[in-house]
């Protein structure tokens, strides 16, 4: 009941003086410690939505707390529940986390990742369909690209590209779609070209096997990219564009065509 009532004060209007800040502030190691220990999925919502408020609003006074709660909310008791909402919120908190922190969020990029990606796989389960649990994935792999591209290993870039060709088919709903095709519209933005361009070509099979909607997403993307970036870059893309059009699959013609305004 006590941490309800916290949650909804820390929804109220912003506390601006420093001693109240502070104090606000102090209870963050505490809702941390508490998180980690709960084995309970509706105290533990209750204590993640308390860490989430008070880290969007005050977190940025110490990001040390904010990456002690970021610790919490990663482990057993959140993002590793069975809770499914649970693991909806736990990703949707370490995406604003991501924001806050930067690269001091980085040691635990890689566990999140995988998880991640686990869920994602679940999110799509033809028996079990979750949208908002594809989404949150999406949201924080969004936060990751954005703001720390550089993580992201040629591993998770090929990972996530396999998972994508799978989500383009799921029929999770317009939202998911369009999370889906804004992440690939980051991915071409913020990672190298030519990265990207490799882990086109190594999950070309996925592609062809799933449907062709996400590599035309991503490399028409890239196209626009590399034609703002450098004329070397570009040169990369229609050699990458020649070598597709001759693989026998039905959409050759769609990348020649898609591409074709930036020649």
């Amino acid at each position: 009941m006590i941490f309800k009532s916290i949650d909804a004060h820390l929804q109220g209007p912003l506390r601006t003086d420093v001693r109240s800040r502070e104090a606000i502030l102090a209870l963050l190691p505490r809702l941390s410690g508490k998180l980690e220990q709960s084995t309970d999925p509706t105290s533990s919502r209750t204590l993640l939505s308390c860490i989430d408020h008070l880290s969007e609003r005050y977190g940025r006074q110490d990001k040390s707390l904010v990456a002690q709660a970021g610790r919490a909310v990663a482990g057993t008791s959140a993002l590793g529940s069975n809770d499914e909402r649970l693991r909806i919120m736990s990703l949707l908190c370490l995406a604003s986390f991501v924001e806050i922190l930067r690269e001091e969020i980085i040691p635990l990029i890689p566990q999140i990742l995988h998880q991640s990606h686990d869920y994602l796989r679940v999110s799509m389960e033809p028996q079990t369909p979750n949208a908002q649990l594809h989404n949150a994935v999406y949201t924080f792999m969004l936060a990751v690209i954005d703001h720390i591209p550089f993580v992201f290993s040629d591993a998770d870039l090929e990972i996530t590209l396999q998972l994508s060709h799978v989500s383009a088919h799921a029929g999770l709903g317009p939202e998911a779609d369009d999370t889906r095709k804004e992440s690939l519209v980051l991915l071409a933005q913020k990672i190298e070209p030519r990265v990207c361009f490799t882990a086109i070509e190594r999950s070309l099979m996925g592609a062809l096997r799933k449907g062709y909607h996400v590599s035309i997403t991503l490399l028409n993307s890239l196209a626009v990219q590399a034609h703002l970036e450098c004329r070397q870059c570009w040169s990369t893309f229609r050699r990458f564009r020649m070598r597709l059009s001759g693989v026998q699959n039905p959409w050759s013609h769609e990348i020649r065509t898609s591409s074709s305004a930036y020649s």
